[in-house]
């Protein structure tokens, strides 16, 4: 899904953001692109030049996603026009774009580490032995299987 952000005001839904807040200070940003609602449907802003991060309002407090440093950087200056902050997915406030830059980096590699210690447990199957090795022969098999009958696919839609 990729990192998320959040700008609320202090009591999140208690202290909203009104549509009409929101869009006066998004439409004054050149780094976004604002997208018109769809029925019931929030307006939605993309960074410039992106086809996911983006911010949308979300019952009363903006709701940033795959943000990146560029569109931290918008939703900080968005907290600043609308007197609120941003917040992790925790509700932790960021002090700034570094400071958010960095607790987003360690928990990327955190996450990364913990994947790599779970990623061949020592008492696990091996699929990737190669063709003929113990359990690592029935994951190729499958695959040959897949490929030849994908082949048989193309050879009988040609007739």
């Amino acid at each position: 899904m990729g990192v998320r952000a959040f700008v609320a005001r202090s009591g999140w839904t208690k202290t909203p953001i009104s549509a009409q807040e929101w869009h006066e200070a998004a439409a004054t940003l050149p780094e976004l692109v604002l997208h018109a609602a769809k029925g019931d449907a929030p307006a939605r802003a993309m960074l410039q030049g992106s086809r996911r991060s983006g911010v949308v309002l979300h019952q009363g407090y903006l709701c940033g996603e795959h943000v990146n440093q560029r569109l931290a950087a918008v939703m900080f200056v968005l907290a600043d026009r609308l007197g609120a902050q941003v917040y992790s997915e925790r509700r932790r406030a960021y002090r700034d774009v570094a400071d958010w830059a960095q607790r987003v980096s360690r928990h990327s590699r955190r996450r990364r580490q913990q994947y790599s210690l779970n990623a061949n447990p020592p008492d696990a199957p091996r699929l990737d032995a190669g063709p003929g090795t113990g359990a690592g022969s029935a994951g190729w098999m499958v695959l040959a299987a897949l490929i030849a009958g994908a082949g048989m696919l193309v050879l009988w839609a040609l007739e």
